[in-house]
């Protein structure tokens, strides 16, 4: 008899954490959840003909020896790092994402910066920045 309630403890004790482990809550797949982590840049484009458009000849890989990483962290903070000629500058900033597909940096100084996500996967980012008269874009792969 001890036998049987002893076995019977058993499957129910594992029966229940089985169910409390199935009943986690997942986290919502969302953009702000795709975008943290560390990001580096690997292609940038500018629209030189201002047709709106990307056509091929305006897609350039980062030149060799240039590295450019930016960190977006889960408390809306984070930081972009800059390697390049054998200096790395770091800049700081906070973001946010105001509006539908829309992503705000600001930084220390001038360095506020307004972006519009083309697309965001788990592994690739895709931003375009319209800073200047010409938009540009920077394509970046999830480290």
């Amino acid at each position: 008899m001890h036998k049987n309630l002893a076995s019977f403890l058993f499957v129910l004790i594992f029966c229940c954490s089985m169910f409390c482990e199935s009943c986690k809550k997942e986290q919502a797949d969302t953009q702000a959840s795709r975008l943290v982590g560390n990001w580096k840049k690997i292609q940038y484009a500018t629209d030189d003909n201002n047709n709106g458009i990307l056509d091929a000849q305006e897609i350039h890989n980062v030149q060799v020896g240039f590295d450019d990483y930016m960190f977006f962290k889960a408390d809306s903070t984070g930081s972009e790092t800059v390697k390049a000629n054998g200096e790395t500058s770091i800049y700081a900033f906070r973001w946010n994402l105001p509006i539908g597909d829309s992503l705000y940096r600001q930084g220390v100084g001038h360095l506020n910066i307004s972006y519009y996500i083309v697309d965001i996967t788990s592994s690739n980012l895709t931003l375009v920045s319209n800073q200047s008269k010409v938009a540009a874009w920077y394509i970046y792969a999830k480290m």
